[in-house]
């Protein structure tokens, strides 16, 4: 939260904007493979080495899904060395795909029905907030 860099990051509005800034990320984040190249980037092991890097200020950093690094940081108690910036510089959509073989194939629709009621009776965002993770996309 002392970083000289907290300051610089509330500017950044794009992931071009990452360039000046030693960032952390996780093997295996195929955004961040993509998006980060040729960027100072420290990769390691896991989300939860890399959240540990910075709050240990060894880098400046970490992009994510705010709802998934939020939970992340709470498991490691990490939330007194952390601050988020709760700057968009990306957005990609996720979808749910299920085998057309898969026995869960009847579900999709079910999925689908039920998340709208829960974003339109409130039980969704209960959820989110219930992991401190901000309202619901």
């Amino acid at each position: 939260q002392g970083s000289p860099s907290v300051e610089a990051l509330r500017s950044v509005q794009a992931v071009e904007d990452l360039r000046p800034f030693r960032l952390g990320q996780y093997l295996g984040s195929g955004w961040a493979q993509r998006a980060l190249t040729d960027m100072d980037v420290e990769w390691l092991p896991t989300l939860q080495q890399t959240l540990r890097m910075l709050a240990g200020g060894r880098v400046d950093a970490v992009v994510g899904v705010s709802q998934v690094i939020r939970g992340t940081i709470a498991r490691l108690d990490l939330a007194d060395q952390i601050v988020e910036i709760p700057n968009a510089v990306d957005s990609h959509p996720f979808r749910l795909c299920v085998g057309k073989t898969s026995p869960w194939v009847g579900v999709v629709e079910r999925f689908d029905r039920t998340i709208a009621e829960m974003r339109a009776d409130g039980s969704l965002d209960a959820i989110y907030a219930e992991f401190d993770a901000g309202p619901a996309p």
